[in-house]
């Protein structure tokens, strides 16, 4: 696949050319992380856009032919198009307020396809050519941030678990939502949070060393890299969050945003610190983070969910949940590691 092809038909060449350069950064990624996880010979990882207008991202297991898949939806893609031009507009306009496309995609009137297009139409006409750089810079770290946790649920033998429990390998952002899973809702709870320490462990690496096949990242310092790639994610988990609770299809059980940050920002700490040994990690990239996101709120008032923490009572809550997620974790870890990549070592990566 390639052109248009990733865009199945819509157009938009800065896009393309954008997407060109991720997914070959991606492809050479899976590459080097197979070799270093030892993958099994017979196996394979094909990364790949599927032409569906929801925004989503998916691991699943081809145990047929051998394959792993992770693949991003168009709807993602092009969300994530509308999310970096917005805010490289927004830093151009020096943070002054100006109509904005909403964080959420509405696909309910007419032919997606249509609304699709007539984002990338407005990203395009929003983006000045002069923060190109800027643009392209937040959507390859934010989806390379998507990446590292579907890579994860992969790596960490979640998928071959789940085929060997139900017959199913598969996992999305979703499937606690859409449909009964078929793995309980607790375990694939857990399975969330583990693909998301693994994720915030592979970008801390990425972020301190980067390859030089994501020449963007060696452009940024340690800490501006994990800071975008950490706000795409949250981004794209409230986007999901206001969406699905809109539509009143929110499971009870799924993690919350200001949970998973957390815990993504305590397995980021570590290797951060060891490149960066005078600084304090939660001073400068947690308050970092949270002082970005503020720049950001008067295009999208949505993110004020990640303020909550502040308020006691939710604060008590996510230690509740804190201390059942670590219960569950340990429950389910002993299993499912059982088919992970270089389980003797794994927790090594990124501190060698």
């Amino acid at each position: 696949m390639s052109g248009t092809d990733w865009l199945f038909g819509l157009r938009c060449d800065r896009l393309v050319t954008a997407l060109q350069r991720v997914l070959v950064g991606t492809s050479l990624l899976s590459r080097e992380l197979g070799k270093s996880f030892e993958m099994p010979p017979d196996r394979e990882i094909i990364i790949k856009i599927t032409e569906t207008p929801e925004v989503n991202a998916h691991a699943r297991l081809d145990n047929a032919a051998s394959t792993y898949h992770i693949e991003f939806t168009l709807g993602l893609i092009v969300w994530l198009d509308s999310i970096a031009a917005s805010m490289a507009a927004h830093v151009a306009r020096d943070f002054n307020v100006s109509p904005s496309p909403p964080l959420t995609l509405d696909l309910t009137r007419g032919n997606w396809r249509d609304a699709l297009q007539q984002r990338l139409d407005v990203n395009s006409e929003l983006l000045p050519d002069y923060y190109y750089g800027a643009w392209e810079s937040f959507f390859q770290k934010a989806l390379l941030a998507i990446f590292a946790h579907e890579y994860a649920h992969i790596a960490r033998g979640h998928l071959d678990w789940s085929k060997s429990q139900s017959g199913s390998g598969q996992m999305n952002e979703r499937s606690l939502r859409k449909s009964k899973p078929v793995i309980s809702a607790t375990q694939t709870r857990a399975l969330e949070f583990d693909a998301d320490m693994f994720a915030a462990r592979l970008l801390a690496h990425l972020a301190t060393e980067p390859p030089d096949y994501f020449p963007r990242l060696k452009v940024g310092t340690s800490t501006e890299n994990l800071i975008e790639a950490l706000l795409g994610l949250i981004l794209f988990l409230v986007a999901i969050e206001i969406e699905e609770t809109a539509q009143e299809e929110r499971a009870p059980d799924y993690p919350q945003p200001l949970l998973r940050m957390i815990v993504m920002l305590t397995y980021m700490q570590p290797l951060w610190t060891l490149h960066n040994p005078d600084g304090d990690f939660w001073e400068i990239v947690f308050t970092g983070a949270l002082s970005v996101l503020k720049l950001f709120e008067t295009i999208y008032a949505e993110i004020d969910v990640l303020r909550t923490l502040l308020d006691i009572d939710v604060n008590s809550a996510v230690v509740r949940e804190l201390d059942d997620l670590s219960d569950d974790l340990q429950d389910l870890q002993h299993d499912v590691l059982k088919f992970a990549f270089e389980r003797e070592t794994y927790w090594n990566f990124g501190f060698d």
